[in-house]
């Protein structure tokens, strides 16, 4: 039978499971649908449910008042299954603030699918700075609404404030395939691409998700203020998950908070091009596998929290490209411990591989046998002749990787001296030319070693230099020297075969057998 209008099809429809075929055209309506039916449309650019002039509110839609609380579409009713495919849900609201809540609506304990759909122009006219105008939402807590279902393969753009909104404990969304794109230029709202909040719990799968910036001209937006988001995960359920999405040039990319511990899987997603930061944890546990940060200021971010805050890399994970830091940590007094770790990751490519502000237990950065873009390690104090991504005081980084292939993890400071200056051998008894030309040829931070036997020169030896060398081998056997000035050197003296780093001494003053002078 043909219908001249879909909701007076919806009131036709006999059962659940009927399918109702929508002819291309402009229907100017708003669509209540509570029966298992599948709305099918001619396409996305042919089928086109048009907001009417005026919107009849709904006190189930939340937040807001008055327009706010409307919605193009809305599902609802505990028994409620229902589908809708290839067409088009439009905007914008009939006036400049406050005039259109959500393009679709889910409550009501109903499950909803939403697939190849475009959902668009869901803002005031023109798009203002009022906090409505969502794309899709699923479930309200100002109204204790849930809905529950799927968004997939479908196009979301041109909304005021979400793309798709998850929403109160006991909604749970599959969001996958989809392609959701903020306004550009920044508008003067900060929106965000995909929120789930309230302890909602969603799958975020392999979708596109960019340009979610918040203009700099509202002095409401900016680093120290409001961000737009590209993924929002704030007080989430348990158990939402981030997977192989590609979400780009956001104020922040992805920004996981909570308060009460919550946990978060986050892998093989591309986080790239964001305006302040690329990852951004506090108050949550953050698991990240596989995952390339590249090209923001800051690749991850943890904060300390009311709650501890701990992002584990557990292998695979990429930061690169960070103009400041791969890595940034702060707390704050009173704030939980702070805690990254993880290991067979790869920082390069940063302006400083990772910060530490603070000592333990307030931040924690545990982040062995990791490729920091040199088989030399980390630039660090203590590891002076690193080359790769610089690193703070108070990162644990020893036993780097030497490799970022097969994460051979044997980087240390010592390996590095040795394969800079290697040894230079002078057999015991040579001549004095020779036992005084080895050390001038190890150089600065070289390496003078003697086999075993006993050296017979009665000389003093002098060698100045700002590491100085690293004397090994030669008083392991007695030996007849008066006096062996290293100042400033590293002495390494070898029992058994056995190297043990002495640490650093002025002195060397030998006898029959070795002893250390500490003046």
């Amino acid at each position: 039978m043909a219908c001249q209008t879909i909701g007076y099809a919806l009131a036709q429809a006999a059962s659940s499971g009927d399918t109702l075929q929508v002819a291309a055209g402009t229907y100017t309506e708003q669509l209540t649908i509570n029966k298992s039916v599948v709305v099918q449309g001619a396409g996305s650019a042919s089928t086109i449910i048009q907001a009417p002039a005026v919107l009849a509110s709904n006190p189930a839609i939340s937040p807001g008042s008055g327009g706010q609380l409307t919605a193009i579409v809305f599902v609802t009713g505990v028994a409620t299954n229902a589908t809708m495919k290839d067409l088009q849900v439009r905007g914008p609201g009939p006036s400049s603030s406050g005039s259109i809540g959500c393009g679709v609506f889910v409550g009501g304990n109903a499950k909803f699918t939403l697939d190849s759909t475009r959902i668009t122009a869901i803002r005031d006219q023109p798009l203002a700075n009022s906090q409505n105008g969502g794309g899709v939402r699923f479930g309200a807590p100002g109204t204790g609404q849930v809905g529950s279902g799927q968004v997939l393969n479908s196009v979301i753009d041109d909304f005021q404030k979400n793309g798709v909104t998850v929403s109160n404990t006991g909604s749970n969304v599959t969001v996958r395939g989809n392609t959701i794109t903020g306004t550009m230029p920044p508008p003067t709202i900060a929106q965000n691409g995909v929120q789930i909040s309230s302890g909602a719990v969603a799958l975020v799968e392999d979708n596109t998700v960019s340009n979610l910036q918040c203009s700099t001209s509202n002095p409401a937006c900016g680093l120290d203020a409001a961000w737009s988001i590209g993924v929002l995960l704030s007080s989430a359920g348990n158990g939402t998950q981030i997977i192989n999405n590609r979400i780009s040039r956001a104020d922040g990319n992805l920004y996981a908070v909570g308060s009460g511990g919550q946990s978060y899987l986050v892998s093989d997603n591309q986080f790239s091009d964001a305006v302040y930061v690329n990852v951004t944890a506090g108050g949550i546990a953050l698991n990240m596998a596989n995952n390339r940060l590249s090209g923001a200021p800051v690749g991850l971010f943890a904060a300390g929290s009311s709650t501890p805050t701990t992002v584990t890399l557990s292998g695979g994970n990429l930061i690169t490209g960070a103009s400041k830091q791969g890595i940034r940590t702060v707390t704050s007094n009173g704030a939980q411990p702070v805690s990254v770790s993880g290991s067979r990751n790869q920082f390069y490519g940063n302006e400083t591989g990772a910060d530490n502000p603070a000592q333990a237990p307030a931040i924690t950065l545990d982040l062995p046998c990791n490729w920091w873009g040199s088989y030399t390690g980390p630039i660090n104090s203590d590891n002076p002749l690193g080359l790769g991504n610089s690193v703070s005081s108070g990162i644990t980084y020893l036993n780097w990787a030497i490799d970022n292939t097969s994460f051979n993890c044997i980087g240390n400071p010592l390996r590095n001296e040795q394969l800079t200056h290697p040894p230079v051998p002078v057999p015991f008894n040579a001549p004095w030319a020779l036992f005084g030309s080895a050390l001038a040829l190890a150089g600065i931070g070289g390496v003078y070693c003697a086999a075993g036997g006993t050296e017979t020169h009665a000389k003093n030896l002098f060698k100045r230099a700002p590491r100085g060398p690293l004397a090994q081998d030669i008083f392991d056997s007695p030996v007849q020297m008066t006096l062996i000035r290293f100042f400033g050197a590293n002495v390494l003296r070898v029992a058994s075969a056995v190297g043990v780093l002495l640490g650093t001494v002025g002195i060397f003053k030998s006898h029959q057998g070795a002893r250390l002078s500490s003046s």
